[in-house]
């Protein structure tokens, strides 16, 4: 209806039966936030690769890795990241003194936000059903910032050449679709405690089950894992890459 001649009413003057059509009374779910709420951190690892091979000493590697930190410092993401643990791989204690690890690790604790239960640790870092944010440093490091896959030169002399431009050596960072990001979710949990059903719907939206069906069949019935209420697990460790390779073949046959 159109009102000529004067000025237009609102909508739910124009029409004040229709009033419960438009208009929603909802029950705010807003409240007191504590600050700490406000303040919550990004967790996140920190990885330190050694490489197989150097063209040069132990002590101007570790001086490389220190300088490759500090530069990470300065990024604010890397300011906003809270760290949980420092990985370091095994070879490097093989190479190094224990006064020399304990001071990179003191460089790289002193160089960013730490928890307070921040401490070194040997290996890789473990996957969780919460794919990890990861910073690598090092020679052909690998990591895992905000659903972005990074990688540094693999080649030594260029890692160490931008590193004295006061650059950092990533070599590649690619972006992960959503899709990719689901793969690995599922895959994350398997290889721990398993992952439920419940869980990986209130996290994307949909159920394992609605979106990796017929797959859910294929490893249970070939007992590569097991199905309980509505918890997939792998079948053992032993058995984990087999699965892998199963669910990619899966997801490139049906194009998921």
């Amino acid at each position: 209806m159109r009102m000529e001649g004067k000025e237009r009413l609102p909508y739910w003057k124009e029409y004040p039966e229709r009033d419960e059509e438009f208009v929603r009374v909802y029950p705010t779910l807003y409240g007191k936030l504590e600050e700490e709420e406000v303040w919550t951190k990004q967790e996140a690892y920190i990885s330190v690769f050694w490489p197989v091979q150097t063209s040069f000493g132990k002590d101007d590697y570790i001086e490389l890795l220190k300088k490759e930190m500090k530069l990470y410092a300065k990024e604010p993401y890397i300011q906003d990241l809270a760290i949980q643990a420092v990985y370091m791989e095994e070879q490097l204690s093989l190479v190094c003194g224990e006064k020399e690890t304990e001071e990179l690790a003191a460089c790289i604790m002193e160089s960013v936000d730490c928890a307070a239960f921040c401490a070194v640790r040997w290996g890789r870092v473990k996957n969780t059903k919460e794919e990890p944010w990861i910073v690598g440093i090092g020679v052909a490091a690998e990591g895992h910032l905000n659903r972005r896959s990074c990688r540094n030169t693999a080649d030594i002399e260029i890692y160490r050449q931008r590193l004295a431009e006061d650059r950092l050596p990533l070599e590649e960072v690619q972006k992960i679709s959503a899709k990719e990001y689901m793969h690995r979710a599922f895959l994350a949990g398997l290889q721990e405690e398993g992952i439920s059903d419940s869980f990986f719907y209130r996290r994307f939206g949909t159920g394992f089950g609605e979106m990796y069906g017929e797959l859910v069949k294929e490893l249970v019935e070939e007992r590569l894992a097991a199905l309980t209420g509505d918890r997939l697990t792998a079948a053992g460790s032993g058995s984990f890459k087999e699965l892998k390779k199963r669910c990619e073949r899966y997801w490139e046959r049906t194009n998921l």
